[in-house]
């Protein structure tokens, strides 16, 4: 099972991450996506922290493998993962944590991450791990956050991938590239899953665009109301995030769900948000 479209955009008044609900099967021989489950949240708040994944893959499995080159060897193994499940345990463990910066958080998620994944290298030693291609994530990870003075905001993105060989290689924690022409250093904007139509919205293709300006209007109206002393720069950019995976949505239907959640820092009030559109 696969997750879709994660965005993540900043200003330097805060950040907004935004995802839609959609969990979709994929057919690795036909291409085919088939939507499976609805009503999944991939975002995420934590103090001064928003962490997020466009892949909530779900797996429950447990046995005794034998080797294919050697049939006499044979190992047991499990494992269970759900994102929600998965990362509301996690953030629960670090609500206590001394240091609760982006990096610390994201160096403590990367480490779990091994932790989990460790089966799954089991799994692809002795014969391999379901519908994958080498290059494919199996999971992906955002992080983005402010250190407790509000100075910098830090965006790092943490994965596994599917390589050939019969392994993993993990990721991370990347810190993502900042936009040196701010005054204040701001991740650049970052783009997780599908995302070929509302690419086309914000090159301004007809008829994607459209039914950009018509969603990011909607959801102005709603954050004006939702949050009416939020700055208007970050209202103004959550509106643009939904908008933009509803667009994806809209166009790409079997991939995309139509609700989107959204998780919001704002600097000027240091208060973090969760919304759904």
């Amino acid at each position: 099972m696969r997750g879709t479209t994660l965005i993540t955009l900043a200003v330097p008044e805060g950040v907004v991450m935004a995802a839609d609900d959609l969990v979709y099967e994929y057919e690795l021989e036909t291409g085919k996506a088939t939507p499976l489950e609805r009503g999944a949240r991939k975002v995420y708040a934590m103090g001064s922290i928003l962490i997020g994944s466009s892949n909530t893959m779900r797996c429950s499995c447990s046995g005794r493998l034998v080797s294919k080159d050697e049939p006499q060897e044979s190992i047991d193994v499990s494992i269970e993962y759900k994102f929600e499940d998965w990362i509301v345990d996690f953030i629960r463990e670090r609500r206590g944590a001394t240091d609760s910066s982006p990096k610390v958080f994201a160096d403590a998620l990367y480490q779990r991450m091994l932790d989990t994944f460790k089966p799954v290298e089991i799994m692809l030693e002795y014969g391999g791990w379901k519908d994958y291609k080498p290059g494919d994530r199996l999971v992906n990870y955002l992080v983005a956050g402010y250190a407790s003075n509000y100075k910098n905001l830090q965006l790092l993105e943490i994965g596994a991938e599917y390589m050939e060989g019969r392994r993993l290689r993990y990721l991370g924690p990347l810190q993502h590239e900042t936009n040196s022409a701010w005054s204040m250093k701001q991740p650049k904007d970052v783009y997780f899953g599908e995302d070929e139509c509302f690419l086309k919205a914000l090159d301004g293709i007809e008829p994607q665009s459209g039914v950009g300006q018509r969603e990011a209007s909607k959801c102005l109206a709603t954050t004006a109301n939702l949050f009416p002393r939020m700055p208007k720069a970050l209202r103004e950019l959550t509106a643009n995030a939904v908008a933009l995976v509803k667009v994806e949505a809209e166009f790409n239907p079997n991939k995309v769900g139509t609700t989107v959640n959204a998780a919001i820092l704002d600097r000027v009030t240091k208060r973090h948000y969760l919304a759904t559109f």
